[in-house]
């Protein structure tokens, strides 16, 4: 959303923290985001909830427990209408784009992303074991920033959940620096 504002309003945005996103998104994330987004799993209790959010997310914290996973659960679901949890995102939210439309929006996104970089402090927080958000892509998003710097979250892929020590030093840091 914030690349996006930065390419119709620019003065909208004072500084940018990008958790584990950025101008090109790695193929083997997008496959295993589609493998469940937008499916309906059959869920019952807030256990199912933290079961699936498990399978779903458990390469992505390798050492969350029962409880980090619980948590975890309440934050991807909410009661639905009879009371089970429901998933709280669109379910729409994941849609392939034809290979033409994706050609066309590489290099608008990543024009949308330069114009954010040159022209405010930019964070990136990046979980070390991201298949969202490549090293390469992070390195090519740093060259031609103006204000950028990034912190790695260890041993967690894609998205760091903004709540690990390194997420958090880095995050203040940047707002401590100000724009």
């Amino acid at each position: 959303m914030t690349i996006t504002l930065a390419a119709k309003r620019i003065s909208a945005i004072a500084a940018a923290v990008l958790n584990d996103i950025g101008p090109r998104v790695e193929k083997a994330g997008l496959e295993r985001i589609a493998s469940y987004v937008g499916k309906s799993p059959t869920i019952r209790t807030w256990a199912d909830a933290a079961r699936y959010a498990r399978e779903t997310n458990g390469a992505a914290f390798p050492e969350y427990g029962d409880d980090d996973w619980d948590r975890f659960a309440r934050r991807i679901f909410n009661l639905g209408p009879d009371g089970a949890p429901a998933p709280s995102y669109d379910r729409n939210i994941f849609r392939p784009v034809s290979p033409l439309q994706a050609m066309l929006a590489g290099p608008l996104v990543w024009g949308a992303y330069r114009r954010l970089a040159r022209h405010r402090p930019v964070l990136v927080i990046r979980g070390q074991t991201s298949d969202i958000l490549s090293e390469t892509t992070l390195r090519k998003m740093e060259r031609g920033a103006t204000a950028f710097s990034c912190a790695s979250v260890p041993n967690v892929g894609h998205a760091p959940s903004l709540t690990e020590p390194a997420s958090w030093e880095a995050i203040r840091t940047f707002l401590a620096a100000g724009p």
